[in-house]
């Protein structure tokens, strides 16, 4: 329970105080409390670590010459332009589904290479950061990132629709004639890079030959391997919980010390990837989505695209709102709210590598609830014997 609420036992209880508001909560109120601070709480951070970039949605702080922590904040970004205004908590929300996806994969393909460290956060950062900072952020390797962005579509939406529309092709790539917009790829799924380019430069699409122009071959060659191997994973996954991974966008970065490609940046995300709803899905029409093509929507209907010092009317940012909270959902077969008021984070620091992707349905039953605090995991599960009491 949060400190607020705890009662001395010699005190009455608030409904028996006259002078408590009608709203005071009994100490055994059994309502999950979401506990999460806000972007602009973190702020202060530049005070403590030294920044080392500030991008379109994440603020890099550097912990020592190895490692660094990424710090995921609420501003929105959409056709390479950082809108005015923020969309709330969606920082820890992208933070989070990025996390779970990082540990999992661990399992999942054990040759794959990440920089994700963990979601501890650093000695040194002072006690009234620790809140607001507690799920936007995560603990990273440092790498020489790679100046493309690793695109992989399996449908025929967005960007590469409109090229469609007009040459026929997709990132220079030909496309077979009469498709509609949002069919699947008759061919399976492409890798349609683009560049990576700075706060407020525009990307620019490539076709995949390009790329090795900008990056050695023998790296370009892997990152292509592994994206479409990534993509192929994470769509089999999203398909279990209903959602279609339409495509997704991927960064990486070397290991100079093992001459390794690294995965980078977040992963599967509402901001990196389109999602679809399988239940709606149906070729020939745009589709809805859990992810900012909401407010790429907007943009476009109100020839917005491209243009700086936007900011989104309220209703949109509320909208957008409700379509992370949808990916989050469907991502972790909880709310939220309801994550957000549990201990799950905590469950998540250290501990052995999922088999599964979604936490236990023991587990989240158990968390989601005030004050609880890591209890035993179901028997039989794979971490049941390597967890730390």
């Amino acid at each position: 329970m949060a400190p607020g609420n705890q009662m001395d036992p010699g005190n009455p209880r608030p409904q028996d105080d006259p002078k408590a508001p009608e709203s005071a909560a009994a100490p055994d109120d059994p309502t999950p409390q979401d506990t999460r601070g806000t972007a602009e709480d973190t702020r202060t951070l530049d005070q403590v670590l030294p920044l080392v970039a500030r991008g379109k949605v994440r603020d890099i702080y550097e912990i020592d010459s190895k490692t660094l922590l990424l710090v995921a904040t609420d501003r929105i970004s959409a056709f390479d332009v950082v809108l005015e205004n923020d969309i709330p908590h969606k920082g820890d929300i992208l933070n989070v589904i990025a996390a779970r996806w990082f540990w999992w994969l661990q399992g999942k393909v054990p040759s794959l290479r990440t920089h994700f460290v963990c979601v501890d956060l650093p000695d040194g950062i002072p006690e009234h950061l620790r809140p607001p900072l507690r799920h936007r952020s995560m603990v990273v390797k440092r790498m020489k990132v790679f100046p493309i962005e690793a695109i992989v579509r399996g449908y025929l939406a967005g960007s590469a629709w409109q090229e469609y529309k007009v040459h026929g092709t997709v990132n220079g790539l030909e496309m077979p004639a009469g498709m509609v917009e949002s069919q699947a790829l008759p061919g399976g799924p492409i890798y349609t890079p683009s560049t990576k380019g700075a706060v407020g430069e525009k990307d620019v699409n490539l076709h995949p030959s390009q790329v090795r122009d900008i990056i050695d071959q023998k790296y370009a060659e892997q990152i292509e391997r592994i994206a479409l191997n990534l993509y192929s994973t994470g769509s089999d996954e999203a398909l279990k919980k209903k959602v279609i991974l339409a495509d997704t966008k991927f960064e990486f970065g070397l290991d100079e010390e093992t001459d390794e490609v690294v995965l980078i940046d977040e992963i599967f995300t509402p901001d990196s990837s389109r999602f679809w709803p399988v239940e709606t899905y149906k070729a020939g029409k745009p589709m809805p989505s859990f992810d900012k093509q909401y407010v790429r929507d907007w943009l476009i209907k109100n020839k917005l695209k491209g243009v700086k010092g936007v900011t989104l009317p309220e209703d949109v940012v509320k909208k957008t709102q409700e379509k992370y909270a949808q990916a989050f959902q469907f991502m972790l077969s909880m709310t939220p709210e309801e994550y957000f008021a549990s201990d799950l984070w905590e469950y998540s620091l250290g501990k052995s590598v999922p088999v599964d992707f979604n936490f236990p349905e023991d587990l989240r039953g158990s968390l989601a609830q005030p004050g609880a605090k890591n209890p035993p995991l179901p028997r039989g599960h794979p971490a049941a014997n390597t967890r730390e009491e």
